[in-house]
């Protein structure tokens, strides 16, 4: 953990949201002369992000603080033959990092919002990755052509929502712009279109992890999946979040989460799931 999130962790959260306004601003100004490229050292290994906006220099600034236990889980679990499925991929950085740390695995980088998807693009090309396929569709229970509630515009926002607003955005559901986008199932993509079933699934999309799942029933009872590394959006244990009672149900045990985050509907937890 950085001293700057030490600091701020330890502050009451008034404080909090004053210091990381600041902080934005600061990040901002700093960017006035143009986008710029960054490299970041992540765990011993190089990779290069495209920033141009506040939100997307506080992610490069904290690559390799913010989720160490999304870090630990590829490191544990992807292997040479494995196929990642990064659903909620933002700008790319955990696709870019399983592709550094594993050159011969296969992934599968879904983002649905257009400055994320062509910023996640940009950085896949810069990094010069080959096994990385950014795909600009949005996952959920069933195939359609629907419109992706945008939170805020720029690269590197969150809490965009498929048909309605996402509900976990702290501050409470926003739409500044809506975007049409195709909604596929995962179970379409293997069954249908013909890419291989993933053997990890990595999902994040804030509040919208069930209908993904509930669009993988196929992949969830097949052997192929093995592990999960999921966002639970409620407080409690990960057996009362509807998408986590999904992978109960389809023979996954929680087997460890990462710190709590503050959320809209209570506490955040990245949750690892095995078969």
């Amino acid at each position: 953990m950085s001293v700057f999130e030490a600091v701020k962790k330890a502050l009451p959260q008034p404080l909090r949201e004053l210091l990381w306004t600041a902080r934005l601003k600061a990040r901002g100004a700093s960017l006035l002369l143009g986008p710029r490229v960054v490299s970041c050292r992540v765990r011993g290994r190089s990779i290069r992000l495209r920033v141009s906006t506040p939100l997307e220099h506080y992610r490069a600034e904290t690559y390799a603080s913010k989720e160490p236990e999304t870090l630990d889980w590829l490191e544990r679990e992807l292997g040479d033959s494995d196929v990642l499925y990064d659903v909620g991929a933002n700008i790319g950085l955990y696709a870019l990092y399983s592709a550094a740390l594993r050159p011969s695995s296969r992934v599968y980088a879904f983002e649905a919002e257009a400055p994320n998807l062509a910023q996640l693009c940009r950085n896949v090309h810069l990094n010069a990755f080959a096994n990385v396929v950014p795909l600009g569709v949005a996952l959920s229970d069933r195939d359609r052509c629907d419109t992706l509630c945008v939170s805020a515009v720029g690269a590197g926002e969150a809490f965009h929502g498929l048909g309605r607003p996402s509900d976990q955005r702290l501050g409470g559901p926003a739409t500044a712009f809506r975007q049409g986008v195709a909604a596929l199932t995962i179970d379409s993509l293997v069954d249908r279109l013909g890419l291989p079933p993933p053997t990890l699934l990595k999902l994040d999309v804030d509040g919208f992890e069930a209908e993904v799942l509930r669009g993988a029933a196929a992949a969830l009872r097949g052997g192929s999946l093995r592990g999960v590394l999921m966002e639970v959006n409620a407080p409690g244990t990960g057996g009362g979040d509807p998408a986590a009672a999904l992978l109960s149900e389809a023979g996954f045990r929680e087997a460890g989460r990462g710190p709590a985050v503050r959320m809209a509907r209570g506490e955040g937890y990245n949750c690892v799931f095995r078969r």
